[in-house]
């Protein structure tokens, strides 16, 4: 698992000013070199940094006695140093074969920083989309997304950085919305979530609350949905978090959790029978008819027994009354001696 820095470089007019990020100053031509030395403490000989640019960049800003290749070899970065020559992204076949390009480069499980403040308009941009679809295929993981702000130098010639993980992060937060809304998996926004701000307990709490709600209705746990506690829990956990601080940081996450709240609106918080009903609903509304048919057979023979005061947990009872709900009167149903026993109380739910 290595650290990789990836950049762009163009071929603007670049000119020197002091860069500024959390307290860090560096001044230089090239952004390139001033995120390097304000992010990174030391590399590993397994850790890469990849300047991707055209051959006019390369001319221009690279193989030049000044340029960014000889400013980051003097920093003593040669042994991890690598171009990387891309077409120059005006047409769409250009652009895909900047995307085959740059995702070759990057190998499974590498912790990335990405810069992107140049090159020719779009790629910056399309440098992104590429970052989430390797994040998908690949597990990697975005450390940072930065842009340095030379247009927005001060009179002391002063620019500052700007870190725009967030915007690669709402990308993940809109794949996790989409998992819940539509598949009812919660697994992607809990580990989102609970990747905001680890010590926090209160959305440590939140997500146990919610994965601990999905993973029963993805395993149709009759019991477990009958009781409701799991749908109590959530609400409770999620109108505790929104009055926190860090719900005010987080605001990707007020959209999900209305979902959540939308979702289980049906259920009872208490122990109630009937929840088999929003239950087969779920089911339907996230394309699981096997799951659906399950639990409407089961809520049903749920419901009928503990009406008439029995034991819904008795499994003897269950199995019969389900043989004799598929007969429409008594005489269709042998009982034999395996089941007698439950004659009586069968017939009276019947």
């Amino acid at each position: 698992m290595r650290n990789l820095f990836i950049s762009f470089l163009g071929t603007g007019n670049y000119q020197s000013c002091t860069y500024n990020y959390e307290n860090i100053s560096v001044t230089t031509k090239y952004i390139q070199s001033a995120l390097i030395q304000m992010l990174y403490k030391d590399f590993s000989e397994e850790d890469c940094i990849k300047i991707f640019m055209t051959d006019a960049a390369k001319k221009l800003h690279w193989d030049s006695p000044d340029g960014l290749k000889t400013e980051l070899c003097n920093l003593g970065l040669s042994e991890i140093l690598r171009e990387v020559i891309v077409p120059e992204g005006k047409t769409e076949a250009e652009l895909w074969e900047i995307f085959k390009i740059m995702y070759n480069e990057i190998e499974p499980k590498d912790n990335i920083v990405f810069d992107a403040t140049h090159g020719f308009r779009s790629l910056p941009i399309f440098g992104m989309t590429i970052l989430n679809y390797s994040h998908y295929l690949k597990n990697i993981s975005v450390e940072g997304i930065y842009y340095g702000a030379y247009e927005a130098k001060n009179d002391e010639n002063e620019a500052p950085v700007f870190n725009l993980s967030a915007s690669f992060n709402l990308m993940q937060w809109a794949s996790a919305a989409d998992l819940f809304t539509n598949y009812g998996v919660a697994k992607k926004f809990t580990a989102l979530a609970k990747k905001q701000k680890k010590e926090d307990s209160d959305i440590k709490k939140l997500s146990e609350a919610i994965l601990k709600m999905t993973n029963n209705m993805k395993y149709a746990r009759g019991k477990q949905i009958t009781k409701g506690e799991i749908f109590n829990r959530c609400i409770e956990q999620i109108d505790l978090y929104r009055n926190t601080e860090d719900a005010k940081r987080n605001p990707a996450l007020a959209p999900i959790l209305d979902t959540v709240t939308d979702k289980i609106k049906g259920f009872q918080t208490t122990s109630d029978a009937l929840n088999f009903m929003p239950a087969v609903q779920w089911y339907i509304d996230h394309d699981m008819p096997a799951e659906a048919i399950s639990m409407m057979k089961e809520g049903i023979i749920t419901y009928l027994i503990e009406k008439q005061g029995y034991d819904y947990k008795d499994q003897g009872l269950r199995l019969t009354l389900g043989q004799r709900l598929s007969y429409t009167s008594k005489k269709e149903f042998k009982y034999n001696d395996k089941n007698s026993f439950y004659k009586e109380s069968i017939e009276s739910i019947m």
